[in-house]
Formats: C-alpha cells, sequence, structure tokens
C-alpha cells in the first residue's frame, strides 16, 4: 500500500468527519484521541460517507482490530469511526521510525562474529572487493576441510563429497562425522546429506561463480550471505570427527 496516498486520504475522511455542526467535542491526547458523546446525534456531510469506503479499506488493512463495529446509523459509530482513522494515522506517522528501527535490529549482524577462518580470510578484502573477499573465505574453508581429512588432491566439491559421505570410510578416504547420531538413523543421513549439499551451494554456487565470472558485482549484503554459508560449513567441518578405515586382525 502506498503510505502516502492513505495518510492523503485519511486526513481528508478525518476532515470530513470533524466537519460538522456543532463540532463534536474531542480531546486528542498523544498518540491518540479520546472522544466524548456530547452531540451524539450531530449530522455528517456527505464527504464523510463517501470517503468512509476507502477508509475502511485502508484501515482493515493497517490496524484491522480498530473498525467501529455496527453501520452509520449505530449512535456510537461516528465516534469509534473518527478514532480508527486517527489512530491508523498514527501508525502511518510511525512507519518510518519503526522501519528504521527494524533496520537497526537486522545490521546488528556482527561480520566478525563469523568463523575465524572466514571472516579472517575475508577482512583484508573487504572493503577493496567482495567477490575477492568471499573467494578468499572459500580458499580458507577448503584448506581448512584438506587439512582434517588428510587430502589435498580433491577439488573442493569432491572432497566435500567424501567427507560427508555417508559410505563406511575407505583407504585414504576417511569420513566426517556429527556425534550422536547411528548410521542407520534418518538423522545420520539428513545431516550428511544436508552437509554435501551445504558444500556443493558453497563451492559450485558461490565460489565458482565468484572466481570465474569476472562481470559478478556483489552487494554487501550479498556478500555478507555469502560469508555466512562459508561459515556455517566452516562449523559443521570443527564439529565433526574423523572416522578411518578399521582393519580387520590379519
Amino acid at each position: 500500500m502506498d503510505l502516502a496516498w492513505a495518510k492523503e486520504h485519511l486526513h481528508k475522511q478525518r476532515e470530513a468527519f470533524l466537519d460538522v455542526e456543532p463540532p463534536p467535542a474531542v480531546e486528542f491526547f498523544r498518540g491518540g484521541l479520546y472522544a466524548t458523546h456530547a452531540n451524539p446525534k450531530r449530522p455528517l456531510t456527505i464527504d464523510a460517507y463517501s470517503l468512509w469506503p476507502t477508509s475502511e479499506a485502508i484501515i482493515r488493512e493497517l490496524a484491522p482490530e480498530r473498525l467501529p463495529g455496527g453501520d452509520h446509523t449505530n449512535r456510537e459509530w461516528p465516534e469509534a469511526a473518527l478514532m480508527a482513522v486517527i489512530y491508523t494515522l498514527s501508525l502511518i506517522d510511525q512507519q518510518p521510525t519503526i522501519a528504521e528501527q527494524t533496520k537497526l535490529v537486522v545490521s546488528k549482524l556482527d561480520p566478525t562474529g563469523l568463523h575465524p577462518s572466514v571472516w579472517n580470510s575475508a577482512a583484508p578484502l573487504w572493503e577493496a572487493s567482495r567477490q575477492d573477499a568471499v573467494n578468499a573465505a572459500a580458499r580458507a574453508v577448503n584448506s581448512q576441510l584438506q587439512t582434517k581429512l588428510g587430502i589435498t588432491e580433491l577439488s573442493e566439491v569432491d572432497l566435500t563429497n567424501q567427507a560427508f559421505s555417508g559410505d563406511p570410510p575407505a583407504a585414504q578416504r576417511p569420513r566426517l562425522r556429527f556425534a550422536g547420531h547411528q548410521p542407520s538413523s534418518d538423522s545420520f543421513k539428513s545431516r550428511m546429506n544436508g552437509a554435501r549439499g551445504l558444500g556443493q551451494a558453497c563451492f559450485q554456487g558461490v565460489r565458482n561463480i565468484g572466481n570465474h565470472e569476472h562481470d559478478v558485482r556483489w552487494s554487501e549484503q550479498e556478500a555478507l550471505e555469502y560469508l555466512a554459508l562459508f561459515s556455517v560449513l566452516a562449523r559443521w567441518i570443527d564439529e565433526c570427527t574423523i572416522e578411518q578405515e578399521t582393519h580387520g586382525a590379519s
């Protein structure tokens, strides 16, 4: 809804309600209005009635709980409708403040709280190139996984798929395992599938695009979201233990 248009219309509605003889006995206070019924039978103008359907629709969307009950013949209706209009106008006036407060809450996400390997790699490049910063974080997470498993010859995606494979470990192919899940359980399968999917999203969906598409221009918000993906993957790598192939007695 166009709030500027809604505000203009409700102002007209308010003036139409107040344009009576004698005027209604009202007492304004911060954030709203008290109204008495000193003149409950005062006649409303034609404008007050003609403007109301649109005003009603606006109030129904922005403040439905304030819609007056009954109809125009109810002696209480004019005062209730006027109060609904003024209340809704106050809500519209508060919208910039509410939006700013919401923005401030969201912006409290601190990139320094991301996994250290992610932000420590990205930070030096953050102001110069978001794309290079994300690529640096990707390399750091890949190096973290290589170091943990002792495998350096596989690509990022292949290494992630091998690490989080649900298959038993094989020769020179150790696996990462989340604690507390039996290999036969659905939870085990879900976590393995999810980790492999996240790894593919990070390295194929983000890193490859950022590394090979030179016309990519990520905004700060987009780049921060991509770093968050790598941060989750890095934390999962830290969380997991290594399962090696077991050899039977010869």
